[in-house]
C-alpha cells in the first residue's frame, strides 16, 4: 500500500510542469478526475477539489494552474453526452494555445 501513499501525496502536492505534453496528459487527466467523481457524488465534485486547489495555492501553486485544474474537473463533471471527448481534446487544444501566448508563457 506504500504505492497508494505516494500516489496520493503526488496528487496532493502542485506540479512542477514543464513540457506541452505534460500538460495535456494532466488536463486529461484532470477531466476523468471529474467524471468519476462526479459518478461517485455529482457535481459536489467541484467544490471538493476545489478544497484540493486551495491546499496545492497554499503549498506554493499557481493561481492559472489551478484555475485549469478546475476548468478541467468541472468539464470532467458533464461526461456522458456523445460530445464529451471531443470537448475535451478542443479544451486541451485551447488550452495549449492559451499556455503558448505570450503573456501566459512559461
Amino acid at each position: 500500500m506504500g504505492w497508494l501513499r505516494a500516489l496520493w501525496g503526488e496528487i496532493g502536492t502542485p506540479s512542477g510542469i514543464e513540457t506541452d505534453y505534460q500538460w495535456s496528459l494532466v488536463a486529461l487527466g484532470h477531466a476523468m478526475i471529474g467524471a468519476a467523481l462526479a459518478s461517485l457524488i455529482g457535481w459536489w465534485a467541484v467544490p471538493l477539489y476545489a478544497v484540493k486547489e486551495g491546499r496545492d495555492l497554499h503549498k506554493g501553486g499557481r493561481w492559472r494552474d489551478s484555475a485549469a485544474d478546475m476548468g478541467f474537473v468541472a468539464l470532467g463533471c458533464t461526461y456522458g453526452p456523445d460530445w464529451w471527448p471531443l470537448a475535451v481534446f478542443a479544451a486541451v487544444l485551447v488550452g495549449l494555445i492559451i499556455r503558448n501566448t505570450p503573456p501566459f508563457r512559461g
